[in-house]
């Protein structure tokens, strides 16, 4: 604010002593020209600071964020691929519903966070056509087809047999 005062002192000063000289146009203009210069630079500054704050805003954000569900997902149920997969899945329903979890998105990153050892070596196994990982409801048939009631069966009756 000091520099602006002292410029607009200077343009004063500077166009007293041209008129008095009788050349006002060249410094004048280099006067009007730093003048406005220092505005803009001025403004530049408020609106990056301004922006810095908004983004820090935003980074705060992100953080909490990230930090509620990484505990959502640290607290859900774990699952890998040795229990019953419908008795899983009911505790994870119960579990989102009791921390008021209703998007898609969340829900399937508490799924898929939730699974463990083999159930998670096995879900990133798979192709885009074998199950839409963007899909809640496409995991949940995948893993009920992987690790349902059938595939428990065969599982125990091979290690019966060994």
């Amino acid at each position: 604010m000091e520099k602006l005062t002292l410029s607009v002192a200077q343009l004063h000063s500077s166009q007293a002593s041209n008129t008095a000289s009788g050349s006002q146009s060249a410094s004048t203009t280099d006067t009007l020209t730093q003048l406005v210069s220092m505005l803009v630079d001025k403004e530049s500054r408020a609106d990056e600071r301004e922006r810095v704050r908004m983004m820090d805003r935003l980074d705060d954000k992100r953080s909490k964020h990230w930090r509620d569900m990484h505990n959502l997902i640290n607290s859900a149920p774990s699952f890998d691929g040795t229990q019953d997969i419908d008795f899983w899945l009911h505790e994870v329903e119960l579990y989102l519903e009791r921390c008021d979890v209703e998007d898609e998105k969340t829900m399937r990153n508490v799924l898929v966070g939730a699974l463990k050892g083999m159930a998670r070596e096995w879900l990133g196994s798979l192709g885009e056509g074998e199950c839409n990982r963007n899909s809640y409801d496409s995991i949940v048939r995948a893993l009920k087809e992987r690790f349902g009631k059938t595939y428990m069966q065969k599982i125990r009756a091979y290690e019966a047999i060994k």
